[in-house]
């Protein structure tokens, strides 16, 4: 075999790992990706005012301050947005760090600004069975 076929075939090689390695995503997304996804879709629900959206993010597990279980949560936000209090609303995350611990994430500081002022919240996430990360509670500070 002469060298130039042996380095033909080499390249070859490892131009088909390279390539299957990008096919499979190298395992997947890790969680705080995945935690940001769900952030990121949360973000744009509550920015378009689309109520069943974001709540379809949150877990049924959820605990808040602000409207105590998911069904409080619904109420509170359903209520914001009859209120006129989501139609200027921004969800700002640049400054968001996630952070993962086992099957519990967080999300801090999730910035939320309108006609109310604004605050910080720090958002929890759990794995549901399905793998999603879903928001678990949410605390202001």
């Amino acid at each position: 075999m002469s060298k130039r076929h042996c380095c033909a075939l080499t390249l070859m090689a490892v131009i088909a790992l390279v390539v299957s390695g990008c096919a499979t995503g190298g395992g997947g997304a890790t969680p705080e990706e995945l935690i940001g996804k769900t952030l990121s879709d949360w973000k744009t629900a509550i920015e378009a005012e689309d109520v069943d959206a974001a709540m379809a993010l949150v877990s049924d597990d959820f605990v808040g301050t602000q409207g105590g279980g998911k069904d409080g949560m619904q109420t509170f936000l359903q209520d914001a947005k009859d209120q006129g209090n989501m139609a200027d609303i921004e969800v700002e995350l640049e400054e968001t760090e996630i952070t993962v611990d086992g099957d519990v994430g967080e999300a801090a500081p999730v910035d939320l600004y309108g006609s109310f002022g604004g605050f910080s919240l720090l958002i929890e996430f759990q794995q549901d069975e399905g793998g999603a990360w879903l928001i678990s509670s949410m605390d202001q500070y």
